[in-house]
């Protein structure tokens, strides 16, 4: 073989290589940017979660606040309005002039179950108490 024709096959092998090395890169460059893009992709939807979550929650709590203020509200206007009923019904119909033989009939099937939430809401609120006074002209 001559000298020319050997440098002929070194540089076509040289250029066989070179053109399989740069498959290889192009093929090691493509499943790398596809794994980046998997963890990128894979990261996000991670962060996209938590905010949500953090979001969310956030939500929750500001919607439970809100509820118990406004629970806490209509408990106490509730008592309120009551305690004036009672006002106005002690002073219309005074509770000693009530018969002492009163019906109890059918109490027995007065229901009385509330949501575990409503009584929680009541209790935190606090409770109404009444105490009879024979001696005021209103009976408590």
């Amino acid at each position: 073989m001559s000298n020319s024709n050997e440098q002929r096959y070194i540089i076509e092998g040289l250029a066989l290589g070179n053109d399989a090395n740069n498959k290889i890169a192009d093929v090691i460059a493509a499943r790398s940017a596809a794994m980046l893009e998997q963890n990128l992709q894979e990261n996000f939807e991670t962060l996209l979660d938590a905010k949500m979550s953090m979001a969310v929650q956030e939500i929750l709590n500001l919607h439970a606040e809100k509820t118990q203020a406004m629970a806490k509200k209509f408990l106490n206007s509730s008592k309120t309005q009551l305690a004036q009923h009672m006002v106005d019904t002690q002073q219309n119909h005074p509770l000693n002039s009530l018969s002492s033989n009163l019906s109890l009939e059918g109490l027995e099937d007065f229901e009385t179950d509330l949501l575990p939430e409503v009584s929680n809401l009541a209790d935190e609120s606090g409770a109404i108490t009444v105490e009879t006074n024979t001696e005021s002209i209103i009976g408590f």
